[in-house]
């Protein structure tokens, strides 16, 4: 169950961070300017401002996050 979930939130993750490129294509502007991380437990990405204190997919300390 627990990997159905984390795959889920995955793709809506990379739903949201494609929507994002194309819209930036679109209208000719820059993507925000952010720090992504991938989780060495679950492979999460996430894109974040701040540095995380824990995977927002499936709770590992932030050890095991990896800014990319």
């Amino acid at each position: 169950m627990h990997v159905i979930i984390v795959y889920a939130l995955q793709k809506n993750t990379h739903a949201q961070l494609l929507t994002k490129a194309i819209e930036s294509l679109e209208t000719g502007k820059d993507i925000d300017i952010v720090d992504y991380y991938v989780c060495d437990s679950c492979g999460f990405l996430h894109a974040s401002t701040s540095e995380l204190k824990r995977c927002p997919g499936c709770g590992a300390d932030k050890f095991k996050l990896q800014k990319i």
